[in-house]
């Protein structure tokens, strides 16, 4: 379709348009009550479309009748005695995990979907669910010790019209997202948007230019993204001199991004609105700020979710919400440091262990390395504190945005892109103390992450 012809269509702004039909189905979903995804997934007309895949597409009926297949071979329900457990779920592909989480989650089985080329401890095999346990999610932070985390069905379910309604996702729209649902985010917003009317456009592969295909043949109207991943759409956009007015909304969290970022993307996606989330697996969502709002500052996070009460305590974010895990309690610190400005917006100063002491002095690497990742060229960038001959010192790694810039730096003044550690030192001396810039550069081609995509500095 002709781009202007298009967007004459469209509008200025699109909107999704919610049929009599839909509306109608919606105010029933309200007066009853919800117990399962299952449930939830019911309350919809069995044709509608539920989950795109590069591979397979589902219907509303046919996800749950696949869910129902599975169910009727309980054979490690049978195995356990009625005794309650975790279902472990490491399928490889989004459209399995997904059935499998659907058809588990009621009666003693809970379900927690675990990477598939991750080993699952004799400990955590071991692990019996709490009352009350719907799910559970897997996690190992940067830490890499595997944990699980217990939700009820409505820590979740419950705060999804909240949610959705920030996002601008649900009833009606068509979300593209990439990669596994052993990502937490990525499980909720499928959960989100399906048990809502949604559809659900899915990438198994870390591919933008299929991404790219699929969101403009699906016509998706909102993208579920964490930065670094959108960052890389972006950039098929920008090198097609290509343009979206479909989309209407990025959501995107686990990382950074300023009001300069929110301005590129404009150029490609005008009639979308970015929305970043600061969020944690033990409680869900805790703020969120608009692309509008952005500022230079990219540890800038916004203001409290609906329903969620945030404050800043002993330089540590406290949180009071009903979404929370099991067990967490209604006043939760959970080592994140931040602080708040005069408007009362809160910023992120990053986790405990980001606080780095040099030789007496107390720096963040997190405001090092958002420093470093402006620098021309550089796609992702980690700092850490490195000990060495009784004396403490700081050490960045570099991934760069393109192939031909990935060289080493470290100890050179010359390099094919013109990128030097000692254009990098005079760049960080505008923006850093002489005691936050780092001693030592190096490059990799790419860091290793946790499903979240959280890079994982103990194995640097």
């Amino acid at each position: 379709v002709n781009v202007v012809n298009l967007k004459a269509q469209i509008g200025k702004k699109f909107y999704i348009k919610i049929s009599k039909r839909q509306e109608l189905i919606m105010k029933e979903i309200q007066t009853q009550r919800i117990n399962t995804y299952l449930d939830a997934l019911r309350a919809y007309p069995p044709e509608w479309e539920a989950l795109i895949t590069e591979k397979e597409r589902y219907t509303f009926g046919e996800l749950i009748e696949a869910a129902e297949r599975v169910r009727k071979h309980p054979k490690e329900i049978e195995e356990k005695q009625g005794k309650r457990h975790i279902h472990w779920i490491q399928e490889p592909t989004i459209a399995h995990q997904l059935i499998q989480f659907l058809a588990y989650g009621d009666g003693n089985t809970v379900p927690v979907i675990a990477p598939s080329d991750v080993k699952i401890s004799d400990e955590l095999r071991d692990v019996t669910p709490p009352e009350g346990a719907y799910m559970g999610v897997m996690t190992s932070g940067t830490s890499g010790r595997q944990k699980v985390l217990f939700r009820s069905f409505e820590s979740w379910h419950d705060f999804f019209k909240l949610q959705n309604k920030i996002f601008k996702m649900g009833e009606g729209s068509i979300t593209f997202m990439q990669g596994s649902l052993a990502f937490t985010g990525n499980l909720n917003l499928y959960m989100a948007q399906l048990a809502s009317g949604g559809s659900v456009v899915a990438a198994d592969s870390f591919d933008p230019r299929l991404w790219k295909r699929m969101i403009e043949a699906e016509q998706a109207t909102c993208v579920y993204l964490i930065p670094v991943k959108l960052r890389a759409l972006r950039r098929i956009y920008e090198r097609e001199q290509a343009v979206n007015y479909r989309i209407i909304s990025f959501v995107s969290g686990s990382q950074s991004m300023g009001g300069a970022e929110a301005v590129q993307f404009k150029k490609a996606f005008p009639e979308a609105e970015i929305t970043l989330y600061y969020g944690a697996s033990e409680l869900n969502y805790i703020t969120y700020i608009r692309g509008s709002e952005m500022k230079e500052d990219t540890t800038l996070v916004g203001r409290a979710f609906p329903e969620v009460d945030v404050w800043i305590e002993n330089d540590h974010f406290h949180v009071k919400t009903r979404y929370g895990i099991l067990g967490i309690g209604n006043d939760a610190v959970i080592g994140d440091c931040g602080h708040t400005d005069a408007e009362g917006l809160f910023y992120f100063d990053g986790r405990d262990d980001d606080i780095c002491n040099i030789n007496g002095r107390k720096v963040s690497s997190l405001r090092i390395e958002e420093a470093v990742r402006t620098f021309p060229g550089v796609a992702e960038t980690a700092v850490k504190a490195v000990h060495e001959h009784g004396r403490d010192y700081l050490k960045v790694w570099i991934v760069w945005e393109k192939e031909a810039e990935r060289e080493e730096i470290a100890g050179s003044d010359s390099g094919k892109c013109g990128c030097t550690n000692m254009a990098i030192r005079e760049f960080l001396a505008e923006r850093l103390a002489d005691y936050e810039i780092p001693r030592e550069f190096a490059l990799l081609k790419e860091f290793p992450k946790t499903e979240s995509g959280k890079i994982r500095k103990k194995e640097l």
